[in-house]
């Protein structure tokens, strides 16, 4: 059973300094190849392993009537490999809007193609081969009705094709002849759908969630929940396996559910991490394995995206907030407006809306594992344990260190935050190349050993109002001025603590916080 969520509370002060040093900007950035008035490049994505497709729908009749553009991963380079389109280019069909890539199987939606009928819609099918990329099907809406809008939404999981028509969902499947119509589910004014395997979540107008499983009837009805979406029901999913992520804009929040023997039920719910991204949290979500990344936008526009923030599930499967990411490009863009996420690494949409502005598709590698908490207060020198962080202070916190960032020393965008301190109070990080037994110091314990290169202490700070204090970034460049004892270097971990005053403890007038490793690379 997974644990409910947990979500950190960080000061104003400390976030203002991670967002105004950008605390983890992409990559790589691909720009669109054609610069043409309002392409929306980045408006879709699909990411699975080498390959990546963005998609381009282009809204305007002078950009034609949109396109995908494919991608492959050579090295650290990322090349445009060529364009998916149909050849026809009409104005304002949306080609592009919604994308999808499962293995060898990529899919391209038309949802207002005119073929059949007026924005009836219709689906490119491509297929990867000795040769490479190839179209296989095009796929039609099967009423052929003006307004069907056939794969306004779009997914693909094991060999089946998902998407969204004005009245429901039609799910295709690959037979020796080809394609062909397997099933339908009549799900009226859906807002969004996902797949994996043999099940399938549908949101509908009253955000409500219907999760469909396949069996040997066909695909029923498993589970059917109610968000507390209110008056805007325009919610967003996510699923992987037995996890199922839904981002609920009006609530500020992530609702977590859980399949677990056979059952889907309540697992957690998730907030923004920071005090001013709550009015577009969970503009988009991806969810890969241990990671949940969440769309976040600026505090004032409820449908804008500013920031993605990055969850990662612990060993004891709760959630926690790891860093926040924002855009490489001079210009935002509506950074965020799409996710997609395989592993380690996330591929983030930044469409700029004005003429003036290009598109984007940004890259970020997601390093895993290179933060570790260790020094905790299992038991404090003055009766003050404080388990999994540092010693009660004379407040009743327990102060801790978290990251933001990463740790790549060519970048030196990585953060430390301390929390849990006494407000308005003196203290200083200090770093060494090793850990020890505990030892106390002051109020609480000292873990932090300098070994033959010595422990080296960053400059006296104080903590803000809410006892909150950050290092970084520049951490690295900081350390240059140690000496070649003390200079971080790419390969090395280096573990941290900070001291801070106590004035209100009742054994002594200091205190420290649990450490945190950090591999740098």
């Amino acid at each position: 059973m997974m644990k409910t969520t947990e979500t950190r509370a960080c000061t104003w002060a400390a976030w203002l300094l991670l967002a105004g040093a950008a605390a983890a900007q992409s990559d790589t950035i691909l720009f669109e190849p054609v610069p043409r008035p309002e392409n929306l490049h980045g408006a879709s994505l699909a990411l699975d392993g080498e390959w990546l497709v963005v998609g381009e729908p282009a809204e305007s009749q002078d950009a034609g009537g949109g396109r995908a553009w494919l991608y492959r991963q050579h090295g650290s380079e990322w090349r445009l490999e060529r364009e998916l389109a149909s050849g026809e280019q009409r104005g304002n069909e949306l080609q592009g809007l919604r994308v999808a890539l499962d293995d060898d199987l990529l899919l391209v939606a038309r949802p207002y193609d005119h073929d059949v009928g007026w924005r009836a819609g219709s689906i490119l099918v491509y297929r990867l081969g000795p040769a490479g990329w190839s179209r296989e099907a095009e796929l039609h809406s099967p009423l052929g009705l003006d307004s069907f809008a056939f794969g306004y939404r779009l997914a693909t999981s094991a060999e089946r094709i998902f998407a969204s028509s004005f009245t429901g969902v039609e799910i295709y499947e690959r037979g020796p002849s080809g394609w062909h119509l397997a099933d339908q589910i009549d799900v009226s004014y859906h807002r969004d759908l996902v797949a994996d395997g043999e099940t399938l979540v549908v949101s509908d107008q009253t955000a409500s969630i219907r999760i469909y499983e396949l069996g040997p009837g066909g695909w029923g009805l498993r589970a059917h929940f109610r968000t507390n979406g209110g008056s805007f029901p325009y919610v967003t999913l996510a699923l992987d396996a037995d996890l199922l992520a839904v981002g609920v804009r009006a609530a500020e929040e992530v609702q977590l559910y859980e399949r677990v023997a056979g059952n889907w039920q309540a697992a957690g719910v998730l907030h923004p991490s920071a005090p001013w991204s709550g009015a577009g949290f969970g503009r988009a979500i991806a969810l890969d394995g241990p990671r949940l990344c969440v769309s976040t936008g600026d505090g004032y526009d409820f449908d804008s995206a500013q920031s993605v923030e990055v969850f990662e599930r612990d060993a004891g499967g709760t959630f926690r907030f790891t860093r926040r990411l924002y855009s490489g490009a001079t210009y935002n863009g509506e950074f965020g407006i799409s996710l997609a996420l395989d592993g380690e690494r996330l591929a983030v949409g930044a469409p700029a809306e004005l003429s003036v502005d290009r598109g984007s598709a940004q890259l970020f590698e997601l390093e895993d594992d290179f933060a570790r908490s260790s020094c905790v207060c299992a038991q404090g020198p003055c009766g003050n344990a404080g388990p999994g962080a540092g010693c009660v202070n004379g407040i009743l916190r327990s102060a801790r260190i978290t990251s933001h960032g990463s740790p790549r020393v060519a970048r030196d965008d990585l953060t430390l935050v301390a929390a849990g301190m006494p407000p308005n109070v003196a203290c200083f990080f200090f770093m060494g190349p090793q850990l020890g037994a505990r030892r106390v110091f002051g109020a609480g314990l000292s873990c932090v050993r300098g070994g033959a290169r010595g422990v080296f202490r960053y400059p006296l700070r104080a903590s803000d109002g809410n006892g909150t204090a950050p290092l970084g970034p520049g951490i690295v460049a900081a350390s240059q001025a140690f000496g070649t004892a003390g200079g971080i270097a790419g390969g090395e971990t280096w573990s941290f603590q900070l001291w801070y005053r106590d004035p209100l403890s009742m054994c002594a007038g200091f205190n420290l916080t649990s450490a945190l490793s950090i591999d740098f690379r």
